[in-house]
């Protein structure tokens, strides 16, 4: 079942295909420096897996720091009440003390629990960039039992691409000297791209 990231763009663009269809997994593990990639699967994850009237007692979102891994195992295990299945989010995974303690769970999956972990490398190069250990049980067995994806910054040379297909994906266009000047103010840091796109389809007029 498990899928490891070769290239992010194209396994984002698998995943997020494989949940709109409704091809859901019981665990995922989403981690890496580009944090736009990872906050729109687990966001489209909490809008699909569970339906609006059952999230008050059917989503559980945790964050990492103050949480203990115990915690959210225990919640991971527990049964559904009243529906067919639950959801257990994980957020900031990166600041939880001990987080290869949740190997434990990967041990019995509970079946009727859709499990979301995110975490964040810093894509900072001036602070500690320390990535997810993958030499821990913890990382290998979620490997096994879900689906594991290494969110990576788009490489300089893409940006302009990978604006144009976010834009694209929303209906728009966008000429390539101007993708080229906003990839050359924002990096490689695509959330950087998506606030600064959608500013700018606030201000645009209807039908643009």
């Amino acid at each position: 079942m498990a899928r490891v990231t070769k290239d992010t763009a194209q396994e984002f663009k698998k995943i997020k295909s494989g949940i709109e269809a409704g091809d859901i997994a019981p665990v995922y593990l989403f981690h890496g420096k580009e944090h736009y990639y990872i906050d729109e699967l687990c966001g489209l994850l909490m809008e699909k897996v569970i339906p609006p009237e059952e999230r008050d007692f059917g989503q559980i979102v945790f964050y990492g720091a103050g949480t203990s891994a115990r915690s959210v195992v225990e919640a991971a295990r527990q049964f559904p009440m009243m529906i067919s299945r639950q959801m257990v989010v994980l957020k900031e995974a990166q600041m939880m003390d001990r987080i290869e303690d949740l190997a434990v769970y990967f041990d019995a999956v509970m079946p009727s629990t859709v499990h979301v972990i995110c975490y964040k490398t810093v894509n900072d190069p001036t602070k500690n960039a320390k990535g997810i250990d993958k030499r821990t049980s913890f990382y290998k067995k979620a490997c096994e039992v879900g689906v594991v994806f290494e969110s990576e910054q788009v490489p300089d040379y893409r940006m302009p691409a990978a604006i144009e297909g976010y834009l694209a994906d929303r209906g728009l266009k966008i000429a390539p000297d101007a993708a080229n000047l906003l990839a050359e103010y924002a990096g490689v840091n695509l959330q950087k791209i998506a606030v600064e796109v959608d500013q700018l389809m606030k201000v645009l007029p209807a039908g643009t």
